[in-house]
């Protein structure tokens, strides 16, 4: 049985707000780390970054079936395609996932940081309320938007390691 959604092309809304969301995220963690001085947060911040959209996305997302097109993850597929050619469908190395959880976990994380340590600043209480709250949005809209899709509708078996996985089948998987 054919599912029509399952090659459909994301939200444009929904996308736009989530890029939205992440926008602001980004300004927000650059400004948490220059009004604090934590310069070296900001370039560890940086080069996780410059890690996550590089070496995991060879690593990962030229290895997926998503390749080349708009996925509903922030569209890295057609980013992907951009930079490295196609590897083939395959299950990417225990080491990429690995580092690509560690980067999220780490870009998500650490403009935390300066807004734990310098919270008697002034500003600081309401700009570490705001981050939070667009944080837990941004991963809300991840889980509901990109990592339903990807679970509903791959095919790949590596798939089912991801860590959403199981908890995304218990709530929309039909028995």
């Amino acid at each position: 049985m054919s599912n029509p959604e399952r090659n459909s092309e994301p939200n444009q809304l929904v996308m736009a707000s989530r890029f939205t969301i992440f926008i602001l995220l980004t300004i927000m963690a650059v400004i948490a780390f220059v009004y604090t001085s934590s310069w070296i947060l900001l370039s560890i911040w940086i080069g996780v970054m410059v890690v996550f959209y590089t070496v995991a996305r060879k690593n990962i997302c030229a290895k997926c079936e998503g390749y080349g097109k708009q996925c509903h993850s922030f569209y890295l597929g057609s980013y992907t395609s951009k930079l490295y050619p196609f590897q083939g469908v395959e299950e990417p190395p225990t080491w990429a996932a690995a580092l690509e959880g560690l980067c999220i976990l780490t870009m998500s994380v650490l403009p935390f940081v300066p807004l734990v340590l310098h919270f008697d600043l002034k500003g600081v209480p309401l700009m570490f309320t705001v981050y939070l709250a667009l944080f837990l949005i941004h991963f809300v809209a991840q889980f509901f938007h990109a990592c339903r899709h990807c679970v509903l509708h791959a095919t790949e078996e590596w798939k089912k390691l991801c860590p959403a996985n199981k908890l995304v089948q218990r709530l929309w998987r039909e028995s």
